[in-house]
C-alpha cells in the first residue's frame, strides 16, 4: 500500500526541495533546520496480523492480581486513525467498558490521551465460563506519532470478563506507519491513578485486543513544519536484545535456540560478537548474520542448567565499545508428552505467582494425569495426582512456594512435559 508523502525544502516558504519521501537523510556538517509539508496522498487501510485465537493456543481471563488491567503497546510512526478493535469478551457474563489510550513516551511518567466508550457485549445465559465472544466495536482514535498504551477499564464487576491469548505473542507492523508490539503489558496495581504497566516487560500472552483497523492518509497538504536536526559527538552503539527473552526457557535435543540483538549507532557499527556462557565458562563463540541493524544466530545446547548468559558485544567505527548480557534457561528435553497433549502446547498463569496458578492443556485421549512442582535442584515441592482426564484442562494449583524459580511437570501416562514458574513474594 502507498504510504503518505513528504516534501523536504530548505525554506519556511518558497525555497529549494531538497526530496520527496517518508524520511529525508544528509550528512549535516552542523545543525541544521529544514521544512517539510505533507504532501497530498489518498487513504491506506491496515488490518493487524491476529485476529482470532491462534489454533492450538488458548485464552485466558483478565482480572487476577497479575492481570488488574491488560494492554498493548502501540508506537505511531505517522499520524493515523485506530478505527476499530475486537475483544474476546465473556459470553457467560458479558462485559462493559470503556477503551482508554494513555502517553507512554515518558514511562512511567504516563499521560491521558483518549478514552472511549462505553462499549457492552452483552451476556449470553447458557454458555460455557470458558467461551467467549468475538466483539468488535469502533473507536476512530486519531493519534500522532508517539508510543501509547491501550487498555481496557472495566466497569466494576467486569474486570475478569474479557480475554488475552496466553502463552502466544505476535508482533505486527507497517514500516512506517505503526509496530503494534507482541506482548502484553500487564499491571498489578494503580500509581498516581494509572496501572502500574512496565513498557519494558516482554509477557507471555498477547492481549487484550485483536484484529487492529487502521487507517493514515490525508486528501491535502497541511503547510511545513521546521525540523532540526542537532550534530552531537556519537557514543558507544546501542545494543538492545531481542532473542533469548530474559529468563527465557529451551530444551535441549530441541531446534536450535535463536539470538537477535538490534544494535545502531551514530557512525557505523564496525563489529559485533555473540557469546554463550554458562557461569563463569564461555561455551561458543557463535557465527552472526546482519540484515540492516538486526543481527541474528542459533546454537543447540547440549546441557541443562539455569545459569547460561547470551553476552553481545558491538564495537563501532571510533573504536567505542558496548556489551549487551541475557540470562536464559536449558531445561532437558522431556517433551515426548506431546504425543498426548495437542501441540505440547502446556500453559501456566499468572507467572510469575506468589504461589497459587493455573495449569491449561488439551489432551488427545484419556490419560492419567499427574501435576508436581520442583525445584532447580530437582526436588519435588509439590504433587498432585488428578486421576484419569480427557480434552481441554485447566486445573488449578495452590502450593505454598518459597519465592524463587521452579519447573511445572505434566506427567501424562509415561511421559512428561515441563514449563517454568517464576514465584515471587
Amino acid at each position: 500500500m502507498e504510504q503518505k508523502n513528504y516534501k523536504w525544502y530548505d525554506q519556511a516558504s518558497a525555497g529549494t526541495l531538497l526530496t520527496t519521501g517518508t524520511s529525508y537523510a544528509d550528512v549535516f556538517a552542523s545543525s541544521t533546520t529544514v521544512y517539510v509539508e505533507e504532501a497530498a496522498t489518498g487513504v491506506n487501510n491496515y488490518t493487524t496480523d491476529v485476529a482470532t485465537v491462534p489454533d492450538g493456543k488458548y485464552h485466558a481471563w483478565a482480572g487476577t492480581e497479575w492481570t488488574l488491567r491488560c494492554a498493548q503497546l502501540f508506537v505511531v510512526e505517522t499520524d493515523l486513525k485506530i478505527k476499530s478493535l475486537r475483544l474476546l469478551a465473556s459470553k457467560l457474563n458479558g462485559i462493559t467498558f470503556n477503551v482508554k489510550i494513555i502517553n507512554a513516551a515518558n514511562a512511567p511518567n504516563f499521560s491521558d490521551v483518549a478514552e472511549y466508550g462505553p462499549f457492552t457485549s452483552p451476556a449470553e445465559a447458557g454458555s460455557q465460563s470458558f467461551e467467549a465472544n468475538l466483539f468488535d466495536f469502533d473507536i476512530n482514535a486519531d493519534l500522532a506519532p508517539g508510543t501509547y498504551l491501550i487498555y481496557v477499564e472495566p466497569t466494576t464487576g467486569d474486570e475478569g470478563n474479557y480475554g488475552f491469548v496466553n502463552g502466544y505473542t505476535q508482533e505486527s507492523s507497517e514500516a512506517g506507519v505503526y509496530t503494534l508490539k507482541k506482548a502484553m503489558f500487564q499491571a498489578t496495581d494503580l500509581s498516581d491513578t494509572y496501572p502500574n504497566f512496565n513498557v519494558d516487560d516482554v509477557g507471555s500472552a498477547y492481549g487484550p485486543f485483536l484484529n487492529w483497523k487502521i487507517e493514515t492518509g490525508a486528501n491535502a497538504s497541511c503547510g511545513r513544519t521546521a525540523a532540526t536536526a542537532t550534530v552531537v559527538a556519537c557514543g558507544p552503539p546501542d545494543v538492545t536484545i531481542v532473542k533469548p527473552t530474559d529468563a527465557g526457557a529451551y530444551y535441549t535435543q530441541s531446534p536450535l535456540i535463536d539470538f537477535e540483538a538490534t544494535i545502531t549507532d551514530g557512525g557505523s557499527v564496525t563489529s559485533v560478537v555473540f557469546e554463550v556462557w554458562k557461569d563463569l565458562t564461555k561455551v561458543a563463540t557463535l557465527n552472526t548474520n546482519s540484515s540492516g541493524t538486526t543481527y541474528t544466530a542459533t546454537w543447540q545446547a547440549d546441557a541443562p542448567g539455569t545459569d547460561y548468559q547470551f553476552k553481545v558485544i558491538a564495537t563501532d567505527n571510533d573504536a567505542e565499545e558496548k556489551e549487551a548480557y541475557g540470562d536464559f534457561t536449558v531445561m532437558l528435553d522431556v517433551s515426548a508428552a506431546q504425543d498426548v497433549i495437542v501441540n505440547g502446547n502446556l500453559g501456566v498463569y499468572p507467572n510469575p505467582t506468589t504461589d497459587e496458578f493455573n495449569v491449561t492443556f488439551d489432551l488427545i485421549s484419556a490419560n492419567n494425569v499427574n501435576i508436581e512442582v520442583v525445584n532447580t535442584v530437582g526436588a519435588v515441592v509439590y504433587s498432585k495426582d488428578m486421576g484419569s482426564l480427557t480434552g481441554t484442562q485447566l486445573l488449578n494449583v495452590k502450593a505454598d512456594l518459597g519465592a524463587g524459580l521452579y519447573f511445572v511437570n505434566v506427567k501424562v501416562g509415561n511421559e512428561t512435559i515441563t514449563t517454568p514458574l517464576n514465584v515471587v513474594k
